[in-house]
């Protein structure tokens, strides 16, 4: 009898459990596989954030578009499968990430702030590194939103908290992403003692030195960003480097 009831129960756990964690790992490889090629497409000027292409010059705008119009449906349809699968397996992380960044290329920032939570609170340090870029660059486009200066400051505020926090513990690869965004965070906060201060420390790591010489060329118009209201034109260079 005891032995029925110990076959029943390993079963049972390979069903309710085994079963379900199996199919969600299933879809993150499946999911990052389609993912990654529009992550990488991806862009945000000045900003850099794991998975997407490298930062580069450009508009500091908050509502640019991440996606092919035509290519929004199928992200739409992997966060529903993704969140299909976060309701069997809600303690896999990966699961969240993918989440967040899908909803990020959507431009629905609310969303994807709520997932990259999500992933701080259960990921692994990497993960968490990533996902605290993430909501600093999430706090960054919600500080130009606001049409208050005293806001935007506290935003940015917020989201400088992030990166400091990244800086501190990351390993080198995020730790340069971190960098970035927060030398950008200090111009938009005037700090710019502080910004030349981080700029000077990105050539001392792999893939620095390019990200240095965009932004310098950016500080040249951008330090008055943090002044300007979401009607006025934000500073900015052209893709050749040009002020």
């Amino acid at each position: 009898m005891i032995v029925v009831l110990s076959v029943l129960l390993l079963l049972v756990y390979r069903v309710v459990v085994v079963a379900p964690h199996a199919r969600a790992l299933a879809v993150v490889e499946e999911t990052r596989t389609q993912l990654g090629p529009l992550m990488s497409s991806a862009r945000l000027p000045l900003l850099a954030l794991p998975g997407l292409a490298e930062p580069g010059p450009g508009p500091l705008a908050v509502d640019q578009p991440l996606l092919d119009p035509l290519q929004r449906p199928l992200v739409e349809g992997i966060i529903a499968r993704l969140e299909r699968s976060t309701e069997d397996s809600p303690g896999l992380v990966q699961l969240h990430s993918l989440v967040a960044s899908s909803w990020l290329l959507l431009g629905r920032d609310r969303d994807a702030r709520m997932s990259y939570e999500q992933v701080l609170a259960l990921g692994g340090d990497t993960q968490r590194q990533h996902a605290a870029l993430a909501l600093g660059v999430l706090a960054l486009r919600n500080s130009l939103r606001q049409n208050s200066a005293q806001d935007r400051s506290f935003a940015f505020e917020h989201a400088l908290s992030y990166f400091e926090g990244v800086v501190e513990e990351a390993e080198e690869r995020v730790l340069l992403d971190g960098l970035v965004n927060q030398s950008v965070a200090l111009v938009l906060l005037g700090r710019m003692e502080s910004a030349d201060s981080v700029l000077a420390m990105l050539p001392n790591l792999s893939g620095g030195r390019e990200r240095q010489t965009t932004l310098r060329l950016w500080v040249a118009t951008g330090a008055a960003v943090s002044l300007l209201m979401p009607s006025e034109v934000l500073p900015t260079i052209n893709a050749q480097g040009i002020p």
